[in-house]
């Protein structure tokens, strides 16, 4: 082993017990938010938009397929972003049995258990989200450390999987309800009957932490002008059905939605949102003034790193490709080419390239805030390359596919012209390339993509930082 290895090794263990001293301990506690709503009504697709950014698409559920609706699905705070399958019979009343760590979303067929399990069986999903702990718990002024929220998205209601199970729904200390309604259902008289029994359920065996605060979510919906009667009515019957539920000072709080039309800046804008009702009947969620946890986590760099990675991959996929050998588009040449029109040849070669052009690359690479401690490495050395070289990558794909536009009949050897026409710029862009994948390699996107632990992001960053230093003092002593 390197000395520079072994130093990394230290860095790491260094900043796991500086981690670990620092952090208070945290616990279950019985503090949940349930997604309610009918099959289908958008309950799993609201998971995965607010988390798509932070959790491996492999570990979300998937919208309108049978697989959720099995078990719960409770997400909670974890240093590790983890899906478990675990066993317990009720919040907080039983210890959690850790059963299996799942690598990606269950289906239906995969669970090993026997139908009367049912009941006692769910997938939690960890991850380092501050909004879903609470620094002490509301009923327990003795109570030492932080506390774990739940927010468990339900079965649906007319599932069939509840017949045995109603209380899935309610649970006991629920700091918000979240309804979730298709917007071609919101005067479905079903929905208002369930929702009500639901409400009255929880009146009779469940408490609010402060003020009940039911959100709703009406998904698949489109602004129009003729809508805003529509609304009234709707948020007029929820306060209704509320009140008759035994709720006369219910926080209800609507909003509406239309995932597959929603921009990025709209869904920054939802999870803000989210977060912010999520809290708003309850006052005792806020972090205290001063906390060295919450200063190493607003050093979490995971979605960046996240989006960073994606993108360096792509990148380097297209580089892999672009020529195989000394081939630009194998198993094409002239004549397989002039069997057909000249019109179709440069729609047929890209077709067979398979390059993509990113050309929204840059605009989701944010700096730090200059309080990080690699803001200045991050965004003055690192950020630079990446674009540089995403850039680059770029303009070679434009030329590419500007040089295709260039064929004609005239032309012998295919593989010659793109060469001639491309060969210089492809290599200078393999050369940028290699100073970015330096600055972010394949065992940095391999840490983020399984677990986004933050202790070994941030060793991996800072050894990185560390061994560039050192190689450029290097080049600049054999330069000297």
């Amino acid at each position: 082993m390197s000395s520079k290895e072994q130093s990394s090794i230290n860095l790491s263990k260094a900043l796991c017990q500086l981690e670990q001293s620092l952090k208070p301990q945290i616990q279950d506690s019985d503090i949940t938010v349930r997604i309610i709503g009918e099959f289908s009504s958008g309950k799993s697709r609201l998971v995965r938009e607010l988390f798509k950014d932070i959790v491996p698409d492999n570990l979300l559920p998937v919208s309108r397929r049978a697989r959720e609706t099995l078990v719960p699905l409770e997400i909670t705070y974890g240093d590790e972003i983890a899906l478990w399958e675990i066993q317990r019979e009720q919040d907080e009343k039983t210890k959690p049995e850790y059963i299996r760590k799942w690598e990606h979303f269950p289906q239906r067929g995969e669970f090993e258990f026997s139908e009367h399990e049912l009941k006692t069986h769910r997938l939690r999903l960890t991850l380092p989200q501050k909004e879903l702990r609470i620094d002490k718990h509301p009923f327990n002024k003795n109570s030492k450390g932080q506390f774990r929220i739940f927010l468990i998205d339900t079965p649906g209601w007319n599932s069939g999987e509840l017949d045995s199970s109603r209380d899935t729904l309610t649970g006991e200390m629920i700091l918000a309800s979240i309804y979730v309604i298709q917007a071609v259902r919101i005067d479905s008289r079903d929905n208002e009957d369930e929702l009500h029994t639901l409400l009255s359920e929880i009146k009779d065996r469940a408490s609010f932490l402060e003020r009940e605060n039911l959100m709703v979510y009406v998904t698949h919906w489109f602004e129009d002008k003729n809508h805003s009667d529509l609304k009234d009515r709707f948020e007029a019957r929820l306060r209704k059905t509320a009140e008759k539920a035994g709720f006369d000072d219910m926080l209800i709080q609507t909003e509406y939605l239309d995932f597959d039309n929603m921009d990025k800046a709209g869904r920054l804008e939802f999870r803000k949102n989210f977060w912010k009702k999520f809290n708003k009947g309850f006052s005792g969620t806020s972090d205290p003034v001063f906390s060295p946890e919450k200063i190493i986590e607003t050093w979490n760099l995971t979605p960046q790193l996240r989006i960073m990675a994606e993108k360096i991959t792509q990148t380097s996929q297209i580089l892999e490709k672009f020529r195989t050998g000394d081939e630009f588009i194998p198993g094409m040449n002239m004549t397989r080419l002039k069997a057909y029109p000249q019109a179709e040849w440069q729609e047929r070669l890209w077709c067979k390239w398979n390059l993509s052009v990113n050309s929204d690359n840059n605009e989701e690479l944010i700096e730090l805030e200059n309080s990080h401690p690699l803001s200045a490495w991050w965004n003055q050395i690192l950020l630079n390359r990446v674009r540089t070289g995403l850039k680059q990558t770029d303009n070679l794909i434009q030329s590419a596919f500007k040089t295709l536009s260039q064929l004609n009949v005239t032309i012998e050897n295919l593989n010659e012209f793109i060469k001639e026409k491309l060969e210089l710029a492809y290599e200078e862009t393999q050369q940028k390339y290699l100073w970015t994948e330096s600055l972010f390699p394949p065992s940095l996107v391999k840490i983020i993509n399984e677990n986004g632990n933050q202790t070994k992001i941030l060793a991996t960053l800072i050894a990185i930082t560390i061994c560039q230093s050192e190689i450029e003092d290097a080049v600049y002593q054999m330069i000297q």
